[in-house]
């Protein structure tokens, strides 16, 4: 679809829960001004929201109305969504690829892979929440040959716990050789890595705006994680 939500538009209310399983979004091309912010799918308003074994593929977001904006997947106002095995390849986006914005605390990503996807305008996944304090949790997932002009998870409010992941070869564009995996944009933002590994382990990939922030722990440089 060329307008409207691009491949769906999903919005619930009360104690409403959306569950998406073994489906396919692909090839949703956004390039009007009347569009929904997620070219493959918009979400909001569900009590919960669980996407299962759910791929996202080869959307477009071409429209240039501001970098909140996704070529993949939009959750606006919609807490405790979960991704399980899901996968995230090939998506392009004027702004971001997944955006989570306002009140979608309580995000899980489990087991999911976000692959080949470029975004000119922020990162990957970005994440606004509502408070310091609402969570959003990678855990088992990988992230690898993206480009983002800022990065591939970026956290500007919330509370980020990644474990357990790959991060590998996401590049400022297709051009550049500087990894950008990882980075907390406010004082708002903290967050918590552990057992991942990464392209490096200096500011250029992994970065806090509040020192401390950031906490690390068995954390690995990796070269190439053989894939």
């Amino acid at each position: 679809r060329e307008r409207g939500g691009g491949g769906g538009s999903f919005t619930g209310g009360g104690s409403a829960v959306l569950t998406v399983s073994n489906c396919v979004f692909y090839g949703n091309t956004v390039n009007g001004q009347w569009a929904a912010s997620g070219a493959g799918a918009w979400v909001s308003g569900f009590a919960k929201a669980d996407f299962i074994g759910t791929s996202f593929a080869s959307n477009r977001w071409v429209y240039s109305r501001g970098s909140s904006f996704a070529g993949a997947l939009q959750l606006h106002a919609q807490r405790n969504a979960t991704f399980r095995g899901c996968d995230f390849r090939g998506n392009f986006g004027k702004g971001e690829i997944v955006h989570l914005n306002g009140a979608c605390g309580g995000a899980l990503f489990e087991n999911c892979v976000f692959s080949g996807n470029e975004c000119s305008g922020s990162s990957i996944l970005a994440a606004s929440l509502d408070s310091p304090g609402a969570t959003l949790a990678f855990t088992n997932c990988t992230f690898a040959y993206n480009y983002a002009a800022s990065t591939a998870v970026m956290v500007s409010k919330g509370t980020l716990t990644v474990s357990d992941s790959i991060f590998h070869r996401n590049l400022s564009s297709a051009t550049s050789t500087l990894g950008t995996d990882v980075a907390l944009t406010s004082e708002a933002a903290t967050g918590t890595v552990s057992y991942c590994a990464f392209g490096g382990l200096d500011l250029d990939y992994l970065s806090e705006k509040e020192p401390g922030s950031l906490t690390v722990t068995n954390a690995l440089a990796v070269a190439d994680p053989l894939f």
